[in-house]
């Protein structure tokens, strides 16, 4: 991990952590589209967080989701 965030500045990438988007979607989803410059619209990013929430994902594939917390 420590490699990949002190490479990060000199190679130009953007690190994203998952317990970001738990934390804070919108906030996390801005960070990383401004890395690579894309614009969505408030109804794309609305889509987005819905679909990859863990109701969402456990509905697709109830077998691959066993339960929404740690541990």
């Amino acid at each position: 991990m420590y490699d990949h965030l002190r490479l990060s500045q000199p190679y130009n990438i953007h690190i994203a952590f998952y317990k970001g988007f738990l934390f804070d979607f919108k906030e996390e989803l801005d960070r990383l589209l401004q890395h690579p410059g894309v614009e969505l619209s408030q109804t794309e990013r609305q889509e987005m967080e819905k679909a990859i929430h863990f109701d969402t994902l456990k509905k697709e594939n109830p077998k691959h989701l066993k339960k929404g917390a740690s541990g």
